[in-house]
Order: structure tokens, then sequence, then C-alpha cells
């Protein structure tokens, strides 16, 4: 399977860091779920399921998420 390549450079960069395993769904709102190794939605700290957007909305949501991906042990 073709390795996925997210439209922003931002979000790009994040999924460059992630961690052996971890992996990204599409959905169908143009987002996508970020997988653990064993194929289950990663959780924020509110326990909802995480999603990176194709494209963020200023640098605050970039941080937002590194911030979240890093907390859910996804990124180093």
């Amino acid at each position: 399977m073709a390795e996925l390549t997210l439209p922003s450079k931002e979000m790009e960069e994040l999924r460059r860091r992630f961690k052996k395993g971890y992996s990204l769904q599409q959905t169908a709102s143009g987002h996508f779920d970020v997988l653990d190794p064993e194929g289950k939605k990663v959780k924020t700290r509110s326990g909802r399921a995480m999603r990176m957007p194709s494209t963020p909305h200023g640098g605050r949501a970039t941080l937002n998420l590194e911030k979240e991906l890093i907390h859910a042990g996804v990124i180093g």
C-alpha cells in the first residue's frame, strides 16, 4: 500500500515524526484518524478520537495537535 502524504506541509511534518507503527486513516470528512500500532484509534486527553486536519487553520492548531500527539505517545 502506498504511503499516505498529507496536503499540508505542517501536518506532513508531524506525520513523519510518528513512532513506528502509528498511522493515519482518512475519514469521509477530509480529516485523518490517528491509529496506534494495533489499528485502534488514539484518544485525546478528553477521550475523543484524535484527528488530524488535512490543512490546519493557523499555527496554534498545529501546536495544539503536536502537544496532543506527544501526550498520547505518538511522537517523541
